[in-house]
């Protein structure tokens, strides 16, 4: 039955009452039960056509959507009258056109030249790892042992030496390699004897044994703890440690993974009569959802809904308070203008002031809200203002062209920006997430004032030309982009530039509500594939902790992850699973992500499977990660999923 239903999207509860026949006793429509009755089975199949004329011509209404356009999803809480709610770059075609293996291996060598050595070890690996045929893996290999080199990381440089030696024996670093791995061994020899005459000297010393005299003697009872018998041992006489073989290449100590641990959810599950120290305090995880629309008719059925949602187990609404031009109404205002925003202000349109009706119920069900707000996309009432509008690189034409949305780098623009966070802030709420247009495209961040400030920044020519190698056409007007050394420095470059203007929302948002939190929207690239995250999307999870957002919003959609990169389910959970450990050792405190999983297929507009979603939450389970669910859909329930949140 569901599988019907699903399947006739938009056809709503009115159809799959009548196309299932009398199978069932009633049907959910708006919150409302509607009994009908077997004896509609007796009639033609002419009768069922009319009816469903009917039901297809009265949806249209049925949320307070507009009466022209598609009518889709209205059972969903898609945003979109079209049915799509993926983020705003979700073509797959990006994973093959803009990204080859001298993309990844110049974005590594970029970031060992900036001095990021660790970091670009783990990049010259991801080449190695994501194009194994490739012919700059020799170069891969070599320089993850010269970047372990430079960080004066002995030892592993010895190992990806030795590994260089064993893969290519005739290689043409062969020479420097050999030459290089005498340099680390010597190191390692020199530390190795550091530290010996450190702890000889220190085991030495009048204080040391002063402590070692002074130490109470260990007690052992007599075979075993069954027996009484208490026998007192001497201290131990402490000797100078072993002599380490010089030949010896392990390292001195082992790099820990920085895995999250439960020992603080186990201590609140299992409590016991010790009190726990005040020192560590331990804070509360949260579950929220992202609202695209509700369904309610007026604000008595919101209430309800509202109500519903603290039911199931949610701490916080996720609020859309922004209306692109085709996005979906919510069903209970009377729209005043066709795009802008849900609050008072006086810098864009105002569709209908939904903030403060919707707050006061939210607090009535202690109910935290984050405003969901666009910035690139804030083109409300700017019609005609060209000058204010992105420009791309067209590698067709070989020239700008505008492109969508904002453009971030006009002063302009960011001041137009700030009066809206402003007065979004004056309403009571808790927070404010960062939409996912608050990125870049590979050949998006042109114009006058971006070269201005290029220029300005680094006495550096601005030629798009320069950014880019071979460019080579596929097929659907999509190109295959080489980037060079200098696209990476603008792309770091664009990307430390749009996080200074979320900085500056901040700002002026706290100026009016100091206690604000922030929360940004992530691409899920951004902790799986740091590289093309910022050559195609402008973005970067560790710079992202330099501003030091409160939360950090990772787009784990698993659907699309499947579907952009051509893996199967069981592939898509060891990628969120690989998201996590990343986001974490970046982030540190795992109580600032955000992980957002969808529930409704974006391309087939099915809604997500409850095992696929319980398979993700045990993934998650033993995180102490924060949790949000996108779309809001009435009809899904935490019942199965609230176990795995901390208590």
């Amino acid at each position: 039955m569901d599988d019907i239903r699903y399947k006739i999207r938009g056809a709503g509860c009115y159809k799959f009452c009548i196309v299932n026949f009398g199978f069932n006793t009633g049907c959910r429509i708006y919150n409302t039960e509607v009994p009908y009755f077997p004896l509609l089975k007796s009639f033609s199949p002419v009768f069922f056509v009319l009816i469903i004329s009917v039901l297809l011509f009265s949806n249209s209404y049925a949320y307070g959507a507009s009466s022209v356009g598609p009518v889709l999803n209205i059972s969903s809480g898609l945003l979109h009258q079209n049915g799509r709610n993926a983020p705003i770059i979700s073509n797959k075609e990006r994973h093959i056109a803009f990204f080859k293996d001298s993309g990844q291996y110049g974005y590594a060598m970029f970031l060992f030249e900036q001095g990021n050595y660790i970091v670009a070890v783990r990049e010259f690996g991801r080449l190695i790892e994501f194009f194994p045929s490739s012919p700059l893996i020799e170069d891969a290999q070599f320089n993850m042992g010269m970047a372990y080199l430079k960080a004066k990381r002995y030892a592993d440089a010895l190992k990806q030496f030795r590994l260089y030696l064993q893969n290519f024996p005739q290689g043409r670093h062969l020479y420097e390699v050999m030459d290089k791995r005498e340099v680390a061994f010597r190191a390692l020899q020199d530390i190795e004897k550091q530290e010996m005459a450190t702890l000889k000297e220190e085991s030495n010393s009048p204080q040391f044994k002063n402590k070692l005299s002074n130490k109470e003697p260990f007690i052992q009872k007599k075979g075993g703890f069954d027996e009484g018998i208490e026998v007192k041992m001497p201290p131990i006489p402490v000797k100078p440690p072993p002599q380490i073989s010089k030949s010896k290449e392990e390292p001195l100590s082992k790099t820990r993974d920085q895995e999250t641990t439960s020992l603080s959810k186990k201590i609140i599950k299992k409590p016991h009569n010790k009190i726990i120290s005040e020192k560590a305090p331990v804070k509360k995880t949260f579950f929220a959802v992202q609202v695209h629309v509700f369904f309610g008719k007026n604000y008595d059925e919101i209430d309800r809904e509202i109500k519903g949602l603290k039911k199931q187990g949610y701490d916080v609404l996720i609020l859309r308070v922004f209306h692109n031009r085709g996005d979906r109404f919510y069903p209970f205002i009377k729209p005043r203008a066709s795009e802008g925003v849900y609050f008072k202000t006086s810098f864009a349109p105002v569709v209908s002031d939904i903030l403060t009706p919707v707050l006061k119920i939210a607090k009535k069900y202690d109910l935290k809200v984050f405003a969901w707000m666009t910035t690139r996309n804030a083109v409300y009432g700017l019609k005609g203002r060209g000058d204010l509008r992105c420009k791309a690189f067209d590698f067709e034409s070989n020239s700008l062209s505008e492109c969508k949305g904002l453009d971030l780098f006009n002063d302009e623009v960011v001041r137009y920006l700030e009066g809206l966070y402003r007065d979004l802030a004056k309403y009571p709420i808790d927070g404010i997430l960062f939409q996912d247009d608050l990125i870049l495209r590979h050949n998006e961040g042109f114009g006058a004032a971006a070269s201005s400030k290029f220029v300005k920044a680094y006495k550096e020519s601005f030629n798009p030309e320069l950014f880019y190698g071979d460019i080579e056409e596929l097929k659907n007007s999509k190109y295959s982009v080489e980037y060079t050394k200098k696209f990476w420095k603008w792309a770091s470059w664009k990307n430390k530039y749009i996080l200074s203007v979320a900085s500056r929302l901040m700002d002026v948002a706290r100026d009016e509500n100091p206690e604000l939190k922030f929360a940004i929207n992530m691409m899920y690239e951004a902790a799986y594939m740091p590289s093309q995250a910022l050559a195609w999307l402008s973005q970067s999870l560790k710079a992202a902790k330099e501003v030091g957002f409160d939360f950090y919003s990772i787009m784990a959609y698993h659907r699309q992850i499947e579907d952009e990169l051509g893996i199967d389910f069981k592939g898509s959970l060891k990628v969120i699973s690989d998201m996590i450990k990343y986001a974490s050792q970046e982030i540190g405190d795992t109580r600032k992500l955000l992980i957002k999983l969808q529930l409704v297929d974006w391309n087939s507009l099915d809604r997500v499977s409850a095992n696929e979603l319980e398979d993700i939450l045990k993934i998650l389970s033993n995180k102490d990660v924060n949790i949000a669910f996108s779309p809001y859909e009435r009809f899904f329930l935490l019942d199965k999923v609230t176990m795995f949140r901390t208590q």
